[in-house]
């Protein structure tokens, strides 16, 4: 098995609703997505953050769903809370402030992936975070 590991989005502070660059992912069987939130400031009302995937090169985009998604709880020795099927990373209600960290596991996906993020703000937000994944050759 060859995998490889590749940036989706760097890691950096987003004020609005957004999208990051297409990556072709069409080498991979399986994708493994590192979520990593580092800080956080401001108010707001809704966070969303998921993946997108074109079969068309890029042109259209369509969300997709994770097999598994894993949120760390953050305490040594806990089990993450695994969910099946989502779209979602990650998905608040307020401004997350603490070292946030969510593996998926996605295993049908387009030609292309790219990361997404829909933020309603409040009063200034902001959230710092970065998606990385490992592509597993198919």
């Amino acid at each position: 098995m060859i995998a490889q590991l590749f940036e989706i989005q760097p890691s950096m502070a987003q004020t609005a609703s957004a999208a990051g660059d297409a990556i072709d992912v069409s080498g991979f069987s399986e994708l493994l997505v590192f979520l990593h939130l580092t800080a956080g400031s401001g108010t707001l009302s809704a966070l969303d953050i998921y993946l997108e995937s074109s079969d068309d090169g890029g042109a259209t985009w369509y969300e997709i769903c994770a097999d598994t998604i894993f949120q760390s709880t953050g305490a040594d020795g806990a089990s993450p809370a695994a969910t099946a099927n989502a779209r979602n990373l990650l998905r608040s209600t307020s401004i997350v402030t603490a070292d946030t960290k969510v593996a998926a596991k996605y295993t049908v996906f387009g030609q292309k992936v790219r990361g997404r993020w829909l933020i309603t703000p409040t009063s200034s937000p902001s959230e710092t975070f970065g998606i990385k994944a490992v592509g597993k050759a198919a």
